[in-house]
């Protein structure tokens, strides 16, 4: 190959891969049209029995006027769980789901559908399938820490209890 058979090979690699780039090159911030009007979407995409499946999602044009209905269809396409969301301010909103209990058997593909108003979204996820057992009970609240003893009074103090208001004074 010639000398400027080279070049021309080279100028030509060279203007192809430097097309890929220059969208990174001049990267700019995401119109707000391009946002789309309602999401959803998960925080994993496979989930085992007993996990929590937390759910969130963004509403464009959060007005106040409506909710967030949200579904969760099994891989039969059964439904298994139902909910309605109030964005917050932004129109963010959020829920957890805990993927156990009688409803949840069948090993697949989840789905969540999102509506608000005419809008709709949904997201996939996976389940490992169950055996639909209840889920785990929460734990149980920590127990108090008792309350100290409080210190005996030695012979220069002296106790009166007021009883009119019940009160106790400590005199020296």
């Amino acid at each position: 190959m010639t000398l400027s058979g080279r070049l021309a090979l080279t100028v030509l690699a060279v203007s192809i891969l430097s097309y890929g780039m220059s969208g990174a090159i001049f990267a700019q911030e995401v119109p707000a049209s391009s946002i789309p009007p309602l999401s959803v979407e998960t925080d994993q995409e496979l989930y085992t029995q007993g996990n929590t499946v937390t759910i969130s999602g963004h509403v464009k044009d959060y007005d106040a006027s409506n909710v967030v209905t949200l579904r969760v269809l099994d891989a039969n396409g059964n439904i298994i769980a139902i909910a309605q969301l109030t964005p917050d301010g932004n129109g963010d909103y959020s829920t957890e789901v805990i993927a156990s209990g009688p409803l949840w058997k069948p090993a697949g593909d989840y789905q969540v559908l999102v509506n608000y108003g005419a809008q709709g979204a949904d997201v996939t996820f996976e389940f490992t399938g169950g055996d639909g057992g209840a889920p785990p009970p929460p734990p149980p609240p920590p127990e108090p820490e008792p309350e100290p003893e409080p210190e005996s009074l030695n012979q220069n103090q002296n106790q009166s209890l007021n009883q009119n208001h019940n009160v106790v004074q400590v005199l020296n």
